[in-house]
């Protein structure tokens, strides 16, 4: 299925199910989330964040006050983001933890981080935004009617089903094929987000369509198949 060019943009986010991270690429801005597309200046904040590496979690156009901003882990990096004239948005990092060693955008969505700190949080878990968690032991595959919960950091915890699988998502930087498309209401900042059914990984929250219930999804498996990763 091929989806038609989206009103949709790209940040960067974390999902922590496994021996080594894998996620929306929190030491770069190869994930998505729901929002207008970029524009040129968008594409400038991206590049930005790309260029701060680890210190940026990518960039996103702010849905409420519709700045650019672009997501630092430390005052040095935000002094870099103020001086280019884009706003600064501190968010927890994973420089002190690991190192980011592969990527794929577009055509995939994804990126690995590998922990080189032994002393780092390596949760196996969700957030359920109720004051609990959900240990995340398996990954498989999402099927069409399945029932779906998503995990994000701006909607907290979403409930929905999967309504197609191997959809193609046009975004401006680029198409990424074989991702699983939900109702499930997202919004900007739930990018990287886990996505999964009881206690199994299905896939990384990538975009959506802005004021609508529509989701688009990275396939866990295919990303821990890549590099010879597991959930745990």
């Amino acid at each position: 299925m091929i989806v038609p060019p989206l009103s949709i943009r790209r940040i960067g986010a974390a999902f922590a199910a496994g021996t080594v991270l894998v996620g929306g690429l929190l030491a770069s801005p190869a994930a998505a989330a729901a929002g207008p597309a970029p524009e040129l200046g968008g594409e400038a904040a991206l590049a930005l964040a790309d260029r701060l590496g680890d210190r940026s979690a990518g960039a996103y156009r702010d849905e409420v006050t519709g700045d650019l901003v672009v997501t630092v882990t430390d005052e040095t990096a935000a002094r870099v983001v103020r001086a280019a004239g884009r706003v600064p948005r501190t968010v927890d990092g994973v420089a002190n933890a690991g190192t980011t060693v592969a990527s794929s955008f577009p055509g995939n969505d994804y990126g690995m981080v590998r922990w080189d700190n032994p002393n780092a949080n390596r949760p196996g878990a969700v957030n359920m935004y109720n004051g609990s968690t959900r240990d995340i032991s398996r990954a498989g595959n999402p099927y069409v009617g399945q029932a779906v919960g998503a995990s994000g950091s701006t909607t907290g915890l979403t409930r929905g089903s999967v309504n197609a699988v191997n959809v193609t998502a046009n975004y401006s930087a680029g198409a990424v094929n074989g991702l699983f498309r939900t109702n499930l209401c997202t919004a900007g900042g739930d990018s990287g987000g886990a996505v999964f059914a009881h206690n199994t990984a299905l896939g990384l929250h990538s975009g959506g369509v802005v004021g609508a219930c529509i989701s688009f999804h990275q396939p866990v498996t295919e990303v821990l198949a890549a590099y010879n990763a597991r959930v745990y």
